[in-house]
């Protein structure tokens, strides 16, 4: 019988990250999202700390664009390996909730040691942007973009290429969902066969 090799569970994810964390931490590191994420959030950084001052800017883009070249190729891995776990909405959960919630405790403290300033503001805007980045990255790994390792089967030029398309459909399909949850309450009943 051919088709779809089999899916790993959450759990069966959660035991071989708790197993073999080297694997994750060094030979499955995703330099393609640490590269697209220090750049990216380093300007977040940038963008709310500048009314402080140029320095105090670009002190906050020095240490977030570092925090995130080696944290985000991390955590680029481990949702790597949860893209195709089972059950979708358990991965998911785990890719937009829980590793979001593990990388901003670090960011806070690193920006909180290295004295940045308007941390308050700066840290909303991460977590904002990170609700939808690790969402959208769940989403292109699902597709094939920035993987790395065994899964690499292109080059970054060719998933910056696919970019737009997949930016296209990732929010088409974010539109969708919105739409049913906005409208659901609204819905009609089913009628339920009594006259």
């Amino acid at each position: 019988m051919t088709g779809e090799p089999l899916r790993p569970t959450v759990g069966a994810v959660l035991r071989d990250l708790a197993g073999r964390p080297r694997h994750y931490l060094v030979s499955c590191w995703n330099w393609k999202s640490a590269v697209m994420s220090a750049v990216i959030r380093g300007v977040i950084f940038f963008v709310a700390t500048v009314r402080s001052g140029f320095d105090a800017a670009t002190a906050a883009f020095a240490i977030e664009f570092a925090f995130r070249a080696v944290t985000s190729g991390f955590f680029s891995s481990v949702t790597q390996a949860f893209r195709r776990a089972t059950p979708d909405w358990a991965a998911t959960l785990v890719v937009v909730a829980g590793l979001p919630f593990i990388a901003h405790v670090l960011e806070y403290g690193v920006h909180w040691v290295g004295g940045t300033e308007r941390l308050g503001r700066a840290m909303a805007a991460s977590v904002g942007f990170t609700v939808v980045s690790a969402a959208f990255t769940l989403y292109v790994m699902r597709r094939g973009a920035l993987l790395v390792g065994d899964d690499d089967d292109r080059p970054f030029r060719q998933d910056l290429a696919a970019m737009p398309r997949l930016i296209a459909g990732f929010t088409a399909g974010l539109a969708r969902g919105l739409w049913r949850l906005v409208t659901r309450p609204w819905r009609s009943k089913p009628a339920t066969g009594r006259a």
